[in-house]
């Protein structure tokens, strides 16, 4: 006698819908440390959701054991600006030396429909040598909704850095 027994996946009641994201294209990565942070600007779609968490593609160069931020800023002109909206964290010392995604939770935060804001990482304790790094696109970004961003002076002045994408989720 044979028992057959069909198994029924139930549908994960917790998945997030992806709203806003560019994850292909990688060919390319900038690294995250002391006085130079990375941004990617999106602007969301025409319904305002809550962010609980923020996926990057990274990888670490050397070894580092510092805690990088990961940040959702308002923008001003395109570019980052003010303090963080909402913020979350990751232990450097679990990135691997090849892209992989990464999600970062952050304490939940509801944006406005149609609206552009920045993902801000940063990293002040890593050093020459030991840094997280952020994949891009820098042979065909194609990401029309926003722009990858830098700051060399810890987030108080950024440049449009528009030959690049970072990837993100």
């Amino acid at each position: 006698m044979a028992i057959i027994v069909t198994v029924n996946p139930i549908p994960n009641a917790h998945a997030s819908p992806l709203y806003e994201y560019y994850n292909t294209g990688e060919d390319t990565s900038q690294g995250v440390l002391g006085a130079t942070w990375v941004g990617q600007t999106f602007t969301t779609s025409s319904i305002g959701h809550t962010i609980t968490s923020v996926k990057l593609l990274l990888k670490k160069i050397g070894t580092p054991t510092a805690t990088l931020t990961v940040g959702i800023r308002a923008t001003s002109s395109g570019l980052p600006t003010g303090e963080d909206l909402t913020s979350g964290t990751l232990d450097t010392s679990t990135l691997t030396t090849t892209n992989a995604w990464y999600e970062t939770l952050l304490t939940e935060y509801t944006v406005l429909a149609s609206t552009m804001y920045a993902i801000v990482i940063r990293c002040p304790s890593c050093v020459t040598g030991n840094y997280p790094s952020w994949a891009e696109d820098g042979s065909s970004p194609s990401y029309t909704d926003g722009q990858a961003a830098t700051s060399t002076n810890s987030g108080s002045s950024w440049t449009e850095a528009s030959a690049y994408d970072n990837l993100f989720e």
